[in-house]
């Protein structure tokens, strides 16, 4: 296998336990050194980190910018309260840097960021949605790309997008399997706006080609995006979390487009989406879609999860209605199934257990209640428990553990959240550092605290 050089640390936030693909693993896997054991709770109640650096924390992931092997952290600060920047902490012997090392010099209305190598290089860049304009509210934002400068980003955008609209969220993913990650945006204003159709830019020769080349039959009000594989046919779709219209999953046509009317649509009524994520919760082999349902504008304060090949409702939540915001698939106490965080603006951050089924209740409340939780992202921070696994499988998309950080592959290709793609039906192989212990990051846009990071529990002895 090549090693990505520099150092590709991308970690794809939230996700399937390390060990639920181990399928996909090399025959001879199992020799290895038995996990730790680790039990529930998953997290002291207290976070272990809290940054220095206060603003409206909105969007997060981990990322290895300057290519030293270590993900440091991306946040995007900004929401709909004030114009805020992007940040880098770094990672320096296993510890996180409580004041942001780096600092864009563009402040904007950010939304949620994602994490890849769009041009191509080795190097680590970032995408980040912009949901309002400069003025505010009335006037559109739309997308920015920072891309990597062997091994910092730069002071300002190195591409935004010439349309303007209303974005709240971005992901990357390759969704022609051509071996570069493209762009989609959950587009639209709820507040004041009409809706909008939600948008794909396609990757060409390391930049996103404009205008758009897909955009949804409907216009809509979608506040997060994800691309996933939902119907296993070795292609990407796009699932979009909506407000006023049920959750909706646009299959790919085969052509490298998704379909432009939605092609599933989630079981139930009374939406509004804030946050989606997927994995195999109830472990049949089909991903599931986990979304939070805000209540702010109307909708039913519940998270849900949705079971596929159909998303058809098949767990939500028990507590009062709430303003839900932040959500995540993990699996946080390594029994090799997916647990569910779960986050609300101005209140606790929970988790709920998987034993044979998500608990009604959850099992781990953090002591604070008035967090305006946002994004999660998982890593181990400081790696004590984490070790490298090879993933195979035929291209030319190849599903990975979530999260990942890739450290090698068997040809060039496209790392986006969840999987490698690469032009050819030949075997792949990647290689994917994973840890049973992560720890969590949540981005707080509580004017005057900083985001915080809780802390895995050690291994029971």
């Amino acid at each position: 296998m090549r090693p990505l050089l520099p150092f590709l640390g991308l970690l794809l936030a939230a996700c399937p336990s390390p060990d639920s693909g181990r399928d996909s693993l090399p025959a001879g896997d199992s020799g290895e050194t038995a996990s730790p054991v680790f039990g529930w709770p998953p997290y002291e109640a207290g976070p272990g980190w809290t940054a220095t650096d206060h603003g409206y924390g909105t969007g997060g992931a981990w990322a290895d910018i300057d290519g030293d092997g270590a993900l440091d952290l991306v946040v995007s600060y900004g929401n709909d309260m004030e114009p805020g920047p992007l940040a880098v902490h770094s990672t320096r012997a296993g510890a996180l840097s409580p004041a942001a090392d780096w600092v864009s010099a563009v402040a904007a209305y950010h939304g949620h960021l994602a994490v890849g190598d769009v041009d191509g290089d080795g190097w680590t860049d970032v995408v980040v949605a912009r949901f309002l304009g400069a003025v505010g509210f009335d006037e559109p934002g739309g997308v920015s790309l920072y891309l990597n400068q062997g091994g910092q980003l730069p002071d300002e955008p190195t591409w935004e997008s010439e349309e303007g609209f209303y974005c709240f969220s971005v992901a990357l993913g390759d969704i022609d399997n051509d071996g570069d990650l493209d762009l989609a945006a959950a587009t639209g204003e709820p507040y004041r706006h009409d809706a909008e159709p939600d948008l794909l830019f396609l990757n060409e020769g390391g930049v996103f080609a404009e205008p758009p080349a897909w955009q949804s039959a409907e216009p809509t009000w979608s506040m997060d995006v994800a691309f996933l594989d939902a119907n296993l046919d070795g292609a990407l779709d796009l699932a979009f979390a909506r407000r006023g219209a049920p959750h909706a999953v646009h299959l790919n046509t085969g052509t490298g487009l998704p379909e432009a009317a939605p092609s599933l649509l989630a079981e139930g009524d009374s939406f509004e989406g804030n946050s989606l994520d997927f994995g195999d919760v109830d472990g049949d082999g089909w991903p599931d879609l986990a979304v939070t349902d805000n209540q702010q504008l109307g909708g039913p304060g519940t998270v849900r999860v949705f079971t596929g090949p159909d998303f058809t409702l098949a767990w939500e939540t028990a507590a009062p209605e709430a303003d839900y915001s932040a959500v995540a698939l993990a699996d946080l106490d390594a029994d090799d199934d997916l647990d569910l965080a779960v986050g609300a603006w101005w209140g606790a951050v929970t988790a709920y257990r998987n034993a044979a089924g998500l608990e009604p209740q959850p099992s781990w409340v953090a002591e604070d209640d008035a967090v305006v939780a946002e994004v999660f992202a998982l890593h181990d921070v400081g790696g004590e428990d984490a070790r490298e696994v090879e993933v195979r499988g035929p291209g030319p998309l190849l599903p990975l553990p979530r999260p990942c950080q890739v450290v090698s592959t068997s040809v060039d290709g496209a790392v986006g959240d969840g999987f490698f793609s690469a032009p050819t039906e030949a075997e792949l192989t990647v290689g994917c550092r994973v840890s049973p212990a992560l720890d969590l990051l949540v981005t707080d846009w509580t004017r005057g605290t900083g985001n915080i990071v809780f802390t895995h529990r050690a291994a029971e002895p």
